[in-house]
This record gives structure tokens, sequence and C-alpha cells, in this order.
């Protein structure tokens, strides 16, 4: 699966953008450079109870991260409803996962977000229930552990077979799968079920590997629709009236 990956383009979300049958729309920021719009965000963009849950986070760096993370989420649905971002209201599942609690009469849009590092990425779709997850890829010296306890065993047994750096984009590919479809279908790790059931689509999910643009990373969506769906990758940055040039297909 390819992706536009041109790390040059960096662009303002559109507004009113549309969401074609079949598209995910995933948008890559940077947590760290969209931080120091947080004074703006945390008190014009963010709700209370995100501002509450920001005041606790103890590590400055981590609380820009998540007031960054929230504020660009709360844009970039603001721009596909037509409606400003902090004005949105989330509801939350029986393990934690957001959703829009109204969708001002639109069809529906599930989103969903991971972070690594300062690296974010933002899964937008109206297909159905979707999960998205990146990694940075780095050695891992309990990985045996961790794949006999959460991979199925044709994946463990792949993992074995491969060496160094080979080895852990592997186990990084599929552990992206893995918690892509737990986020998608908002178990999360309180989850039931064993690694095989944990790491494999039922029937109607599909689960697939995209392109995220830096290297040296791992990323995967999984959404719950068996229809072909393509992602288009873009790149966020919070400028005003920035125009949007056209994304490829996945």
């Amino acid at each position: 699966m390819k992706a536009d990956t041109d790390d040059s383009v960096r662009i303002a979300p559109p507004s009113g953008w549309r969401l074609e049958r079949g598209e995910v729309h995933v948008w890559r920021a940077f947590l760290d450079e969209e931080a120091s719009d947080a004074p703006r965000l945390e008190q014009k963009v963010l709700s209370d109870d995100e501002r509450e849950r920001a005041r606790r986070i103890c590590r400055e760096r981590d609380r820009l991260r998540f007031v960054a993370a929230r504020g660009v989420l709360r844009i970039l649905l603001g721009r596909y409803l037509g409606t400003e971002g902090g004005r949105l209201r989330f509801q939350y599942g029986p393990f934690g996962k957001p959703g829009l609690s109204e969708a001002g009469g639109e069809a529906p849009i599930y989103f969903n977000v991971t972070h690594s590092d300062d690296l974010a990425f933002f899964a937008i779709t109206g297909e159905g229930e979707v999960g998205v997850d990146a990694e940075h890829v780095r050695e891992i010296p309990e990985w045996e552990w961790i794949a006999a306890a959460c991979f199925a065993p044709e994946d463990e047994a792949r993992l074995h077979g491969l060496a160094g750096e080979d080895r852990m984009g592997d186990f990084f590919r599929a552990w992206t799968r893995r918690e892509a479809l737990l986020k998608a279908s908002g178990r999360g790790w309180s989850g039931s079920g064993g690694a095989e059931s944990q790491s494999r689509p039922a029937p109607d999910w599909t689960v697939r590997d995209f392109a995220p643009g830096p290297s040296g990373c791992a990323a995967a969506l999984a959404v719950a629709s068996r229809e072909h769906w393509g992602v288009k990758l873009r790149s966020f940055r919070s400028i005003p009236n920035a125009q949007a040039p056209a994304a490829r297909a996945c």
C-alpha cells in the first residue's frame, strides 16, 4: 500500500472536507511543533474536562502533547463537520474509546488517534469504526515473550525465522495491526479473547498496513468494513487559510 509521503507538504485541514465512500483520511502531525499553539488550544478549543485532564499531567512535555493532540483532533473534526472544534462533544465507550456525541445530522464520522513520541496520526472515515496505531521501530529485548503472549502462532513463527532489523520491523508491523484492531473494536487491552482472536480480524473487519511517511515507523489501520477502502495520508499544520492539494489514494 502506498500513500502520499511527501514530508515537505504540510497543510492546514480544509474547511468542509468531504469523506467520500471507501476513503479513510489519515492526518499526520508533529505534536511538539503544534504545542507552540498550546495556550490558545487549551483555552479556546479544548473542553472543560480536557483542560482538567491536562492540568493533572505532571510532566510538561506530556501535558503539551496532550493539549496539542486534542486540539488538532477537534480542529480536524470541526472542519469535516463544518463547525468549530470547541463545540464538539465526545462520548466514551465502555473501555474509554471516544466518539462524537452527535454529528449535526450528517452521516456518522468515525475517528481514532495514535501517537509515538511526538508523531501523531488521526484516522477519520465514514466507513465504520476505525483504529490506528503507529510505532517507531526499535530493538525490543523481550520480543519473544511478547510475541508468544500476544501474537497468533504463525506471526510468532515468522519472527523466529528473521533476524535483526528485519525481525523488529516485522514485530512492529504485527504489533500495530493488533493494536489498530483492538482500538477499532473499542476493546483495547481490556478486551477478551486470546492472542489469535486479537491479532486476526473478524470477517467484517479489514486491517491494513500503511506507509506513515517518516522512515523507521510501522503503522496500521483497522476498519469495521468488508468493502474496499483506500487511505489518503495528509500532513497537518495549523496555518490559517491554507489550501489543500489533492491527495493520492493508497
